[in-house]
């Protein structure tokens, strides 16, 4: 596959080397104001449409950096 020629709305992130489930992951981003869709198990989904900006995708992912930094979540032994 050229992955120079693929266009997609969707990015599936897989948060397993956090310690965390993607249910976690996405309560504690749509406290940034970022909506994802977890799905089973440690994957989080994200989708643009119609409106959504670069500057608006941009936003997002520094939430998602931010929110990696931060790590608010208690550490799983």
């Amino acid at each position: 596959m050229d992955l120079s020629t693929v266009q997609s709305n969707i990015v599936n992130v897989d948060v397993r080397g956090l310690g965390i489930d993607a249910s976690t992951f996405a309560a504690h981003l749509r406290e940034r104001g970022v909506r994802g869709l977890p799905g089973m198990g440690t994957n989080v989904r994200f989708v643009t449409y119609r409106g959504i900006t670069r500057a608006d995708v941009e936003q997002a992912a520094a939430a998602v950096a931010s929110l990696v930094a931060a790590h608010p979540w208690p550490d799983r032994v």
